[in-house]
């Protein structure tokens, strides 16, 4: 017996963001859409690629296309691994235009890695952005700035120009939540560097046990559904977070000590 897959059957079995459009493209970026009905709209920014020392594609754009229901989604892909400075005036347009020609009245901005930078750089940037979530976001990835950070090194020295403001520079004062895990020293560190900027409606996790890989190891903890629920939700978003990891959160003291091992670790890293 031989089966034959249909146009519509073949969809089936592919992911709703495999099948989204493509709003914008070109030799630095790629902009997927897929519309929703409600007057809300969640941005995933995607990570670098596991070649260039990335979480890739880690699950968080399908997990948010399956958890977003009504709401809009975009998938903003930087090509070139720029962290968004080759790009930034192209997807800020883009963006804003789709919100006003589909009536979006309010953004939320997700990432990891590279992802997460650029989910906060373009929560401060559009108007209609109103939340957002990185996780294992870098608080810098200029050589001048911080001076620990020694991973993708390649792809930062082919930025020839930094248009993208650092986000310790221009942090943004809208609500969002950010997470880290405390196995990689450089992340660790990037927490501390932005753990001072949070203002009001603005949380930083640490997650006990959780790596480089923070996307991978929430889902793997089966975590990542209840984490995009309280992220989506209208209210009560930090009691719902706090929930959903409250065996895994790292004390404000364990904190000051792990900044102070991973800073040595760090230093001797960079000495070698």
């Amino acid at each position: 017996m031989t089966a034959t897959l249909t146009v519509n059957t073949i969809q089936l079995l592919r992911s709703p963001r495999q099948i989204a459009e493509t709003l914008y493209e070109d030799e630095r970026v790629i902009i997927r859409y897929t519309p929703g009905t409600s007057p809300r709209g969640v941005c995933v920014f995607a990570d670098l690629p596991e070649m260039w020392g990335g979480a890739g594609d880690s699950g968080l754009a399908d997990a948010v296309w399956t958890a977003a229901g009504s709401m809009h989604r975009f998938e903003i892909i930087d090509r070139r691994g720029t962290w968004f400075n080759e790009c930034f005036n192209t997807v800020y347009a883009v963006l804003k235009s789709a919100c006003t020609r589909n009536d979006i009245h309010s953004l939320m901005m997700l990432g990891e890695g590279m992802g997460g930078y650029g989910a906060m750089l373009f929560l401060d940037a559009l108007p209609r952005a109103h939340r957002g979530a990185a996780f294992n976001l870098p608080s810098s990835v200029h050589p001048d700035r911080v001076s620990f950070e020694h991973r993708w090194s390649p792809l930062r020295q082919r930025i020839k120009r930094w248009a993208a403001p650092c986000l310790t520079e221009r942090w943004s004062r809208k609500e969002l939540y950010l997470f880290f895990g405390s196995e990689a020293q450089e992340d660790t560190l990037h927490a501390d560097r932005l753990q001072p900027l949070l203002g009001d409606g603005q949380m930083l996790y640490h997650l006990e046990g959780y790596g480089a890989d923070l996307i991978r190891d929430i889902q793997a903890r089966g975590q990542l559904a209840a984490t995009l629920e309280a992220l989506f939700a209208r209210s009560s978003v930090d009691a719902r977070l706090s929930a959903a990891f409250e065996a895994d959160l790292v004390t404000e003291e364990h904190f000051d000590d792990m900044i102070t091992e991973q800073f040595a670790a760090v230093s001797m890293k960079a000495a070698k």
